[in-house]
């Protein structure tokens, strides 16, 4: 790992940018996969057809996350603690409800909302971020 002065890490080959960053824009779609979803306990993705892609069977954890796109271009990923304060809706409640009725409790509490996140970079390509904290402004 080299680390220069603009902060940027090289790490088998990918370069991740650790300084701050500030988005800010409104939330304009909910993008799919959002709401209840299972996650592999060991690399915490998320499982696909109730499978995790690296692991295969396992017995699964439950969270919360939203991914929403922004009038910015850019993708933000809202995961567990910080989605249950935005919408105001626990893990727990949230497994209890349809997938509909929590895509309905997201979109009610953050479509056409304007935020300001502070973010890490997950993929600065494809404009993709993940919150690390948010607010809404307006």
């Amino acid at each position: 790992m080299t680390v220069n002065k603009s902060k940027q890490m090289q790490m088998k080959g990918k370069t991740k940018d650790s300084s701050k960053k500030t988005l800010e824009g409104s939330i304009i779609g909910i993008i799919p996969k959002s709401g209840a979803i299972e996650r592999c306990p060991e690399c915490r993705r998320a499982l696909v057809n109730d499978h995790c892609p690296v692991h295969l069977d396992v017995d699964p954890n439950k969270d919360l996350r939203i991914k929403a796109k922004l009038n910015t271009g850019k993708q933000l990923i809202i995961n567990s603690g910080l989605a249950e304060k935005l919408i105001g809706l626990s893990i727990e409640d949230a497994h209890s409800l349809s997938e509909d009725e929590v895509i309905k409790k997201i979109k009610d509490r953050i479509m056409d909302r304007e935020i300001k996140a502070e973010v890490r970079p997950i993929n600065e390509e494809k404009n993709i971020y993940s919150a690390k904290d948010l607010q809404i402004t307006r």
